[in-house]
This record gives structure tokens, C-alpha cells and sequence, in this order.
């Protein structure tokens, strides 16, 4: 019984001790240039990449496509773009929640 005890609290640390939770795009500084090297990682472990498109640095993400278990959609926006699109995606979750037609559908451009 003693035994069975251990393995559940070693497992329960083990989970606590997993990997932390993804940096949200809200936090990070608007310009690439003023990040520290922990924004920095932070954004790589959450699944972002910068890279230098046209001379200004953008977050690239990889997304699976739909329909596929191998292909992937890269996207790459401004970390403001990213901050709008964030945004624009809770705030229609919400109306969908509450019942209210999302504001995107009157824009017409959901």
C-alpha cells in the first residue's frame, strides 16, 4: 500500500513538473528588437518562429491543415496582427456564447 502511494505522489510531481504553459502572443513586446532572450524562447516553445520577411520580423506558426495528419499551413504575422487576430477570435467566441451573432458576420468578413 505504502508503495502505491509513492508511485501516485511521483507521478502527481512528474505532472506538476511538465512543461509550462505557452507564453500568450498578448505578452510580448509589439517590436521583435526589444525582446529579452526569455520572451524570445518563450515564443519558440509555444510554437512560434521569427523570421525577417520584406525588412521587418514577423512570428511564423505552423498549423496542421484540415483533412491532412502530414501537411501544415505556416502562418506569419506582426506580433500586432497576432494581437488582433487574438482578439477578434475571442471576442466572436464570446457572442457565439452568449447567442448574440458575432460582429464579424455584420462586417461580413468571418
Amino acid at each position: 500500500m505504502r508503495r502505491v502511494s509513492l508511485v501516485i505522489v511521483t507521478v502527481l510531481l512528474a505532472a506538476c513538473a511538465g512543461k509550462p504553459p505557452p507564453m500568450p502572443v498578448t505578452q510580448v513586446p509589439a517590436a521583435p528588437a526589444d525582446w529579452t532572450a526569455e520572451q524570445l524562447l518563450a515564443a519558440q516553445r509555444a510554437g512560434y518562429s521569427l523570421v525577417t520577411r520584406n525588412g521587418e520580423q514577423v512570428l511564423c506558426r505552423q498549423d496542421p491543415q484540415t483533412g491532412s495528419r502530414l501537411q501544415r499551413n505556416t502562418i506569419c504575422m506582426t506580433t500586432k496582427e497576432w494581437q488582433r487576430t487574438r482578439g477578434t477570435s475571442r471576442d466572436t467566441l464570446q457572442d457565439l456564447t452568449r447567442g448574440q451573432q458575432p460582429a464579424c458576420a455584420l462586417e461580413k468578413n468571418c
